[in-house]
């Protein structure tokens, strides 16, 4: 008489592993709208930084004296912006300028103060 082997998997085995197989694909998913969200949030940053930079630049071609104040929008609506500047030197030399940009995101503000020191280079 010959003995038969049964060595498989019984349907509770199978149904026990497939459910914490979906448990850690459900986690893994959980995460996906986190990462969006910092993508996204990095996405703008870097647009702040660039539009900022773009000011800055503007501001250093036009040279010192510097516009006291100004304020306005960027290409992108979302971001907009606020020129403060002040005098450092003694003697006047130098103009502290500060461009804030500001941007929406989820119902939160978020602001990045960009800064440079823009000099005197006449007499």
């Amino acid at each position: 008489m010959k003995i038969l082997n049964n060595s498989g998997f019984t349907l509770i085995e199978i149904l026990i592993s497939l459910a914490i197989l979906v448990i850690g694909i459900l986690a893994v998913l959980a995460l996906f709208p986190v990462g969006f969200d910092s993508a996204n949030r990095s996405a703008d940053l870097t647009k702040a930084t660039i539009f900022a930079q773009n000011t800055m630049e503007e501001l250093k071609r036009i040279g010192y004296p510097v516009t006291t104040a100004a304020s306005g929008t960027y290409s992108d609506p979302k971001f907009r912006y606020t020129i403060t500047t002040a005098q450092v030197a003694p003697t006047g030399s130098l103009v502290l300028t500060t461009v804030r940009v500001s941007w929406n995101y989820k119902g939160r503000t978020f602001n990045e103060d960009f800064v440079t020191l823009i000099p005197s280079l006449g007499p």
